[in-house]
């Protein structure tokens, strides 16, 4: 966690806009199925297509600004990868011409240069699933559950009851 903090810190205006823009996505996405409920419930059954149409306006308007929102958050995330593989390659770059030429006739430079690109490419990815879920994963988690305490509770306490046997099965 040290290497992610230091080389994440001078991209951190990065990182911490997508978080932003994630967070507005991820609330657009949970918003959907709540106004489709609505369209159904308030429109549909009442025969009231006029309620129906403007919900349909309202929910195409939320999803727009969630795709717009998740795709800002994407570009961010994607800055931030992207410096901090530039910055950890520039250190792994600068140590390997430093090491003393036994130990590049030990590793060899063909093994020298896939190790280390591979571990860069390693962190890289990991870099960019933590910094898309770090703020998805606990929103769509407490949202999540609000929105299925809401609708039905029963349901959702038979949801978390079986959870954990689910994840052990």
């Amino acid at each position: 966690m040290k290497i992610f903090a230091k080389y994440l810190k001078p991209n951190a205006k990065f990182a911490v806009f997508g978080c932003m823009f994630e967070v507005v996505a991820t609330l657009c996405n949970l918003a959907l199925p709540l106004l489709m409920s609505q369209i159904v419930d308030d429109g549909i059954n009442k025969l009231d297509f006029e309620y129906v149409w403007k919900s349909v306006l309202v929910m195409f308007s939320v999803a727009a600004v969630g795709m717009a929102c998740h795709i800002m958050a994407i570009k961010q995330n994607l800055k931030a990868t992207t410096r901090f593989t530039e910055l950890l390659k520039n250190d792994v770059f600068e140590k390997a011409n430093k090491m003393t030429f036994s130990d590049h006739n030990r590793l060899g430079a063909a093994g020298l240069l896939t190790r280390t690109e591979t571990d860069v490419w390693q962190m890289s990815e990991v870099t960019d699933v933590i910094l898309s879920g770090v703020c998805t994963i606990p929103i769509y988690m407490i949202c999540g559950s609000v929105l299925a305490f809401m609708k039905d509770a029963y349901l959702a306490l038979l949801l978390f009851a079986f959870t954990p046997v689910i994840i052990a099965a």
